[in-house]
């Protein structure tokens, strides 16, 4: 990976593979991207307008792309299907009625020429693996990176067979503010990054969670305590596994917010056998895994358990989260994206220091 001048990215979203090169002081002459999402490649072109724009994954085979001049080929296919908290469908499909599990290449292929129904879009990681084995053909040399999420033992070992090695796990808490767990599949070795230290307050706006109560904020940024029934006692005297415990503050904010922590809103069976909502608070000074649902993270500043505030994250602070570099924010918060769907691309979005980290170790070899 010394010389990276082509590299090709599937399933692009806003480019977190471009970014982290760039944090490495990498320009490559070529970056083919694939992506289908119209607000994450605009994204893209915001920040990098060379970028070389192919569409869908599954047209690989139509494209006039010299595949053995690429250096580097990278990827997070979708993981809707792998992930604990989807449906877990995996890359099964439907065909005439019966459920099959999709557990090879030419079970695939076979399956795709037949017209089966794929239950999730979890299946694209296929065309990945395809892709992936036509480029060897071309160019044995090609260094390779694949994305996805903490997922069951079954789905696990099924990506790691089908790519023929084990990957690496890396939590994004070592080097952010947010506990992410992913795993990493790549052809070089991986070793854990130095844990950083960072945490929640570190990355929040306007000099921390103080100013952001403040009428100055956005109000479409501002939630109570009683936010779509969730109460601040019940977080409290529920001590659930992720709730407040009642002990001494010791991080020191500003003004009287004595404490900065990630809650999310939840709903859970109250005493009377029916859902309620509520927040949930973590123990720790990091976030949860950013997500595309907007209520699995808030921002909560408390005085001592009095006095409890909560919002949610800026989309700024979902950047940060992912470490992407300032400069690189400033762009796409002004490229006329939709908070929504910023929201979305930083949800699905890559921890830019954790690929730069792994793509560092990948040269040094």
């Amino acid at each position: 990976m010394k010389d990276i001048k082509n590299v090709f990215a599937a399933f692009d979203g806003h480019s977190g593979g471009q970014t982290a090169l760039k944090v490495m002081g990498i320009k490559p002459v070529k970056y083919y991207a694939s992506e289908v999402d119209k607000y994450a490649i605009q994204a893209t072109m915001a920040v990098f307008p060379k970028t070389i724009q192919m569409g869908d994954i599954t047209k690989w085979r139509e494209w006039s792309i010299n595949w053995s001049t690429i250096d580097l080929f990278i990827g997070g296919s979708p993981c809707q299907g792998f992930s604990m908290a989807g449906k877990m469908a995996g890359t099964a499909a439907v065909l005439n009625g019966e459920k099959i599990v999709v557990d090879s290449r030419e079970k695939y292929l076979e399956l795709k020429l037949a017209g089966a129904e794929f239950l999730s879009q979890s299946y694209l990681f296929w065309e990945y693996i395809l892709l992936l084995d036509h480029i060897k053909l071309v160019n044995p040399n090609i260094r390779f990176f694949l994305e996805n999420v903490k997922m069951k033992k079954d789905f696990l070992d099924l990506i790691s067979n089908a790519i023929g090695m084990e990957p690496v796990f890396i939590n994004s808490a070592l080097v952010s503010a947010q506990n992410r767990q992913r795993y990493y599949w790549c052809n070089w070795g991986v070793e854990q990054p130095e844990d950083k230290g960072i945490v929640l307050a570190d990355i929040l706006e306007s000099g921390g969670a103080c100013d952001l109560m403040t009428t100055k904020q956005d109000k479409s940024f501002v939630l109570t305590a009683s936010y779509n029934g969730a109460v601040a006692w019940n977080s409290i005297k529920r001590k659930q596994r992720t709730m407040i415990k009642e002990h001494d503050i010791s991080k020191t904010c500003y003004g009287n917010y004595l404490e900065v922590k990630c809650a999310a809103q939840r709903g859970r069976y109250n005493d009377n056998g029916k859902i309620q909502q509520q927040f949930e608070v973590r123990k720790d000074d990091k976030t949860n895994s950013l997500t595309t649902v907007k209520k699995d993270n808030f921002v909560m500043t408390t005085e001592r358990l009095k006095n409890i505030h909560y919002r949610k994250l800026t989309p700024r602070e979902c950047g940060r989260l992912q470490t992407i570099p300032e400069d690189i924010l400033d762009t796409l918060l002004s490229a006329g994206i939709s908070n929504s769907q910023l929201y979305k691309m930083f949800g699905n979005g890559w921890t830019i220091d954790v690929i730069a980290h792994i793509f560092k170790q990948g040269i040094e070899q």
